[in-house]
């Protein structure tokens, strides 16, 4: 929006430079817009403008106006970088057209009532047949081996692989 409106403020301006003061004064003078009460119902100021502006590569510096004063200020042309990359161009080099559908208004709609894309497909890990869950009551439960198998294993065998050992630990046991 403050671009925007910089950009409707510079497109009368006449001249090279123009200061923060004077940038200011036009944006709270807009209709219908935040600057005249930006802040607990003042307007926005110079600082306050400088700092929203700093995020677009906008900076302030000492400029020379007509009258020789030297405010701080804002090159007009250093707005154009800015207003190339974050506002649409001024104008529309296409003219409106209105719609002719030369009788061909009943392909408009090719895929009535169905959906284009596809469902996702659920996708399960594979089945290594190491199914079994341990109970909290003791039992057993299956892990694998070193060598990929699977195999049951009793409540009293430990937990984590040990070397040597050929529990593994590729499943987690869950306990109910």
């Amino acid at each position: 929006m403050l671009l925007a409106d910089t950009r409707t403020i510079l497109a009368n301006w006449q001249d090279e430079y123009i200061s923060s003061a004077q940038l200011v004064e036009r944006l709270v003078d807009l209709e219908d817009r935040p600057w005249g009460e930006w802040s607990k119902g003042k307007p926005i100021t110079k600082n306050k403008l400088a700092t929203l502006l700093k995020r677009f590569g906008i900076r302030s510096r000492s400029v020379r106006l007509r009258d020789g004063s030297t405010p701080k200020g804002y090159p007009c042309d250093g707005f154009e970088d800015a207003f190339s990359r974050y506002l649409p161009p001024l104008g529309n080099a296409t003219t409106p057209q209105p719609i002719q559908d030369n009788g061909l208004r009943h392909f408009q709609n090719a895929t009535p009532g169905v959906d284009v894309a596809f469902p996702n497909q659920r996708k399960t890990a594979p089945d290594n047949g190491c199914g079994d869950v341990a109970f909290q009551a003791g039992g057993t439960s299956s892990t694998h081996t070193k060598d990929g198998e699977c195999r049951a294993r009793d409540s009293d065998e430990p937990d984590v692989y040990e070397p040597g050992s050929d529990v593994g630990l590729e499943h987690e046991e869950v306990v109910l």
